[in-house]
């Protein structure tokens, strides 16, 4: 079996030593522990479920949990609330970090480790399985069945994007008294004005609206058509059709505007060299990159690595130079004495995508890095050792990585091994900052859970469960769930990208060839409910459907899908008006301009 090099850590061992020496032996490679439980039999219950918060659950003593310490939160400077840097990384595959993945990645990060050892990593965190629910969850702190996005992204060419209702982490720090700031992928909707970032909490923004594009020229294709340009800066509040900047062009005006990842870097340093000390910021910075098309970085940037084969190679480069420019925002806050002051939060947004030849080749605008297939690769990055890959609820499409960091507030150096959701960042950061939640609870409660005094003193996690995915794209192909341990997958066969990829230097190192990888097998199929042990069963292949928790799991699972916003890529057809729009622009617009407000309750 492959061992992966473990990070320096600090972890606490409970009693139940057997437990964790068959929990180290059989999970080396995935960061999982086991979560042990209060009682004589073992049991774990959690009262958390569709209608209430996960916090609400009992809460369980778990395995590997950060080790417990007093240490009380440092007051900011001259009394202000501290900075907050959101920072999200596109398409970064679970198996890709050193700081998680260890020798089983050549990919290099010594910023990311750096912020890991005076920090805290979390290794029992997950997202949602695509780009669109990921963000969306991220800045609500909600599921996104709560709002129609739990299946599929927004695209260009739909007329929706997140309801409107829904607040979002800017409003909430916008409220607070922060400045507030997007960079780089937006992806929430661009379909009328009030669906951009400058109109839902965030008084500036710079990036792109959709899901992907060229890192060069900010132009992206589908169909056959195109190119449109897709680049924009809005400079205040509010600001529409009359203030909007557009920064690249389409079709026979496009051209080269600088690289992705240095420009959303050097907006976010500009932010923090015209702060005004006295108030503090909330940035949301969500890189493009690694996302594909593969691009790689200009000459100087992305370190030197020694691989054979070219998209692997390009990735690395792609996602040190990602690295690098966290690098420069972390010295641009040091530069102002900020650094001490800022909490910075790293999360990807789902896992990294895979492709077999087995597989179709993507059909709708999806970009591919050549050679597509090559190590079961397909922008080059990976999920080693887990199952599937984006787009998928196998571990590999949602199983993420994450870190928190804050000098002034949290002791670092440790690892987390609590479990943990992409929706628990935003009252986590609530808490963390000393500010209230203004948004409508009541009728619009979290599903994220306040994760800051676990994470300050080692308490257990308080979150026991997570609803990882339901897929109503065709209204039925089915979801998961997980709660503590045991996940219970509902419906199939979830075929896609069902396969086990490994990246070239880990087959080098095994003696693998490329006709041996991707490892295929048979896809889970349970209409019913089946579960899956990730203790025993870590890389998911042995589902069962006898199992004390099916029942209970399956009733869980049956109530949030009860409970779901119908799925919206299904209720809007492609919309010929954006097609037209799009083509007498040349650039991705908010063409509904005139569009009645998307709202549920």
């Amino acid at each position: 079996s492959i061992q992966l090099e473990a990070p320096p850590t600090e972890i606490l061992s409970y009693s139940n030593k057997m437990v964790a020496l068959r929990v180290l032996l059989a999970l080396a490679a995935t960061g999982l522990v086991r979560a042990g439980c209060e009682d004589e039999a073992g049991a774990c219950n959690s009262a958390s479920g569709p209608g209430a918060s996960s916090a609400q659950g009992n809460t369980l003593l778990q395995l590997g949990t950060v080790r417990s310490h007093t240490h009380q939160q440092k007051g900011s400077k001259k009394g202000k609330a501290p900075n907050i840097i959101m920072i999200m990384v596109d398409d970064l595959g679970t198996g890709d970090l050193p700081g998680w993945a260890g020798e089983n990645t050549i990919i290099k990060t010594p910023v990311l480790d750096e912020l890991i050892a005076g920090g805290v990593a979390l290794d029992r965190y997950y997202t949602q399985s695509s780009c669109t629910p990921s963000r969306t969850a991220l800045l609500t702190g909600r599921y996104p069945l709560r709002y129609g996005l739990q299946t599929s992204v927004i695209v260009p060419f739909k007329a929706f994007g997140l309801a409107l209702n829904e607040s979002l982490a800017a409003n909430v720090f916008q409220d607070a008294g922060y400045a507030t700031h997007a960079v780089g992928k937006w992806h929430l909707g661009w379909h009328d004005w009030e669906s951009t970032p400058a109109y839902r909490g965030f008084d500036t923004f710079y990036g792109i609206s959709h899901g992907e594009g060229s890192h060069t020229n900010f132009t992206w294709s589908m169909m056959g058509q195109g190119p449109y340009g897709d680049f924009f800066r809005q400079s205040k509040p509010n600001c529409g059709a009359d203030c909007i900047e557009i920064l690249s062009e389409g079709f026979d005006k496009t051209k080269v505007h600088g690289y992705s990842t240095m420009l959303f870097t050097s907006e976010t340093v500009r932010i923090i060299d015209e702060a005004d000390v006295s108030k503090p910021f909330f940035v949301f910075l969500a890189y493009t990159g690694p996302h594909a098309p593969c691009d790689p970085p200009p000459a100087g940037h992305g370190g030197t690595y020694d691989i054979d084969d070219v998209q692997r190679k390009v990735y690395a480069q792609m996602t040190t130079t990602v690295d690098e420019g966290i690098g420069n925002i972390t010295a641009a806050l040091k530069a102002r004495d900020m650094f001490d002051d800022t909490i910075i939060i790293f999360t990807n947004d789902n896992g990294a995508p895979v492709f077999s030849s087995s597989e179709a080749e993507p059909a709708i605008g999806a970009s591919v890095c050549q050679p597509l297939g090559q190590w079961g690769q397909d922008t080059g990055a990976t999920n080693y050792p887990l199952r599937g890959g984006k787009g998928t609820v196998y571990e590999g499409g949602v199983k993420g990585v994450s870190l928190i960091h804050y000098p002034n507030g949290l002791k670092g150096g440790r690892r987390y091994d609590g479990l943990a959701h992409i929706t628990d960042w935003l009252p986590t950061l609530v808490s963390a900052a000393g500010v209230s939640d203004s948004a409508d609870r009541q009728n619009f409660p979290l599903d994220g859970v306040d994760l800051w005094q676990a994470l300050q003193d080692g308490a257990p996690s308080p979150r026991a469960e997570i609803m990882l995915s339901l897929d109503q794209k065709e209204r039925g192909h089915g979801g998961a769930l997980l709660r503590n341990f045991t996940k219970i997958y509902v419906g199939g066969p979830f075929k896609k990208k069902s396969f086990f990829q490994t990246p070239p230097e880990v087959a080098e190192r095994l003696g693998l060839t490329l006709e041996e990888v991707p490892r295929e097998v048979d896809p889970i199929d349970c209409p019913d409910g089946c579960v899956v042990d990730l203790i025993a069963d870590p890389t998911e292949e042995h589902p069962s459907t006898d199992s004390s928790e099916l029942a209970t799991l399956k009733a869980a699972y049956d109530e949030y899908k009860a409970a779901a916003v119908p799925d919206l890529w299904t209720d809007y057809p492609m919309d010929a008006a954006a097609f037209a729009d799009l083509n007498a622009r040349g650039i991705s617009w908010p063409y509904m301009e005139n569009a009645g407000k998307m709202e549920f309750d």
